[in-house]
């Protein structure tokens, strides 16, 4: 399937599972399909992205555990996840600038669902705000906020595990921040590849940093391909 008939099938999937999701009042992509052209080929073993987003009150923001709710499920060939967000993360275009989770998807055509046109009147002010200093050094700090809950971790991690996986997992997550940082500061699509990282670099003329960063992980045979 191309991305155009991926986007289609979603649509259709949400359009014919609404009552289960009370309270949902919009929709949009995320990731990686934001990013590819109609006619791309979108390979059927990824993920279809997208931010289910809800009022206030709905059940589907009641969280029963420690990890975030998530929709996970197939359709057609398909493999549809979605995060489950409030609508308080949507409320202005400031909100929304200031979020690198959200900011980028709704500078490119994303939507799915939007029967009151609120996500499409976020669209004109964020695309038009999108790239100021404020709001990337906002999208920045939100970024390195994340991170340091990360690092906050590695002492419960050392302390639970002697074996020293764990550690080298939060280890992995770090790095992901740290890509996702660099997407924010050059005001690219999000992503937490490390290939994405190694190209900005390049770019940046910081290779150094890249292969310091993939030896720390143990990594110094990855390939770019």
């Amino acid at each position: 399937m191309n991305v155009h008939e991926v986007k289609q099938i979603t649509s259709e999937w949400l359009t014919l599972n609404l009552a289960q999701y009370p309270g949902l009042c919009g929709a949009h992509f995320v990731g990686s399909i934001n990013t590819m052209p109609d006619e791309a080929y979108f390979p059927a073993y990824k993920d279809v992205d997208m931010h289910l987003v809800f009022k206030e009150g709905s059940p589907a923001l009641d969280n029963h555990g420690p990890f975030a709710n998530l929709l996970e499920t197939e359709y057609h060939g398909a493999i549809l996840e979605g995060g489950y967000m409030s609508f308080c993360a949507y409320q202005t275009p400031k909100m929304v600038l200031a979020n690198p989770e959200i900011a980028h998807h709704l500078t490119v055509d994303s939507l799915i669902y939007d029967p009151d046109d609120w996500l499409g009147g976020l669209q004109e002010p964020v695309r038009r705000e999108y790239a100021r200093r404020r709001w990337v050094m906002d999208r920045i700090e939100y970024e390195r906020k994340g991170l340091e809950q990360w690092q906050g971790l590695r002492q419960y991690a050392q302390a639970m595990d002697s074996s020293g996986f764990s550690e080298l997992n939060l280890l992995g997550y770090h790095l992901s921040y740290l890509v996702a940082l660099l997407c924010v500061a050059t005001l690219q699509a999000p992503s937490s590849g490390y290939n994405r990282m190694r190209e900005i670099l390049v770019e940046h003329n910081r290779l150094d940093l890249y292969d310091e960063a993939i030896a720390i992980l143990g990594f110094q045979n990855i390939s770019s391909d």
